[in-house]
């Protein structure tokens, strides 16, 4: 980026030339959010950039052309949203769309595309924080062009599903139906709608939405992601793998997929299998704590516990306080006769995660040990359980 853009304090020979880089440097951004593996430094990287551009939109650059500053604003929401960071995005795309409301109507039919953007990801990110009842206000501006255009039945289904009562339901339910009888909509649209059937508890109709976000981009691995996690949920372990497989043979090396490989292998008992793919995996992630944690859970299930708990700490030196890493070392210092390492491992882990569900694992492998072992045992680990 410092190659593409003068220092902004100096002024530019040429504005057209300068607005020009400043664009080309945002679709350079776009472009690298939209790749398949967007991980934490694609992300730093992306946002430095965004900002960098952001410097550059000095006065003079506002007056000449404000519109590359909302555009920069719709593209920091877009990695800030493709990191999973939906309180920043949803300030970066409210922003947007408040700069264009306030534009003359012929300025903003020239910017509908932008527009369109900030208001989608504004709706999006509100229903993902939890807020998506708040925004049907905006759905209903989003509407008043189209009310069957598959962008608003998409954003109307995920706002109505976010009201969590019977009439969310009902309209939620018949925008996703509606919307799988119309031409595609974005495959991440789609997948945010799967996302909100999963909400209502309709699984069938989340994975339909799946397969047709897949049906409009089938290199997109997430929503085999989704589709396998559902499936696995009702037990169906094998077309799960195949799930997994097929995503995993589209973005090799990707990070959410091979870990959730590795835990269908955990889960199905195929211990090897899931050592094998997550260390292949933490070669080329050493520092991935999730790929660390599950690494240990194999290893102590196949009775190699001394290299679980290598793994542990590893894990640990990264993330001192992750609640699986926690629960795991309790569990290992346990079975080792350290009762009391154990014991502070799980009061930690009460403190930074009371609600977590290694928390709950916890609670219940010391009410179990408090019943089994000796009277010693009972005394260290009480006050323990009596969290429960």
């Amino acid at each position: 980026m410092a190659a593409m853009l003068p220092e902004a304090s100096v002024p530019p020979r040429d504005a057209a030339a300068h607005h020009a880089a400043l664009r080309r440097a945002l679709a350079s951004v776009e472009q690298s959010v939209r790749s398949a593996v967007f991980d934490a430094s694609a992300c730093d990287a992306a946002r430095r950039d965004v900002l960098e551009v952001l410097t550059h939109c000095t006065s003079d650059v506002r007056a000449e052309d404000p519109s590359i500053e909302w555009q920069a604003l719709v593209v920091l929401g877009d990695v800030f949203a493709a990191a999973g960071v939906h309180g920043e995005a949803h300030e970066r795309y409210a922003q947007a769309r408040t700069a264009l409301d306030g534009v003359d109507a012929a300025q903003r039919a020239a910017l509908h595309e932008w527009y369109q953007r900030a208001l989608r990801g504004e709706i999006r990110s509100a229903c993902l924080l939890g807020r998506g009842a708040e925004s049907v206000a905006l759905v209903e501006r989003f509407a008043a062009h189209d009310a069957q255009d598959a962008d608003v039945l998409a954003l109307l289904a995920a706002t109505h599903a976010a009201r969590g009562d019977s009439y969310g339901q009902r309209v939620a339910t018949a925008a996703m139906q509606r919307l799988l009888s119309r031409p595609a909509a974005s495959a991440a649209l789609l997948h945010f709608v799967g996302d909100a059937a999963r909400l209502l508890g309709d699984a069938a109709l989340a994975i339909l939405l799946y397969r047709r976000a897949l049906a409009v981009d089938p290199t997109r691995p997430s929503p085999r992601l989704a589709i396998a996690q559902l499936l696995q949920s009702r037990g169906d372990l094998l077309a799960a793998h195949l799930e997994l497989v097929a995503a995993l043979a589209s973005t090799p090396g990707w990070p959410d997929g091979t870990r959730a490989l590795a835990a269908l292998h955990l889960r199905a008992e195929r211990f090897e299998d899931a050592i094998r793919v997550l260390a292949e995996h933490l070669v080329r992630q050493p520092a991935d704590v999730e790929g660390l944690v599950l690494l240990a859970e194999a290893l102590h299930a196949c009775g190699r516990d001394t290299d679980a708990r290598d793994a542990v700490q590893r894990a640990r030196r990264f993330d001192p306080d992750h609640p699986g890493a926690l629960c795991l070392d309790g569990v290992l210092a346990a079975a080792q006769g350290r009762l009391r390492d154990a014991r502070a491992r799980w009061e930690r882990l009460f403190s930074v995660a009371p609600s977590s569900a290694p928390a709950q694992h916890a609670r219940e492998h010391a009410a179990q040990l408090a019943e089994e072992l000796s009277t010693s045992w009972r005394d260290v680990a009480a006050p323990v359980v009596r969290r429960s």
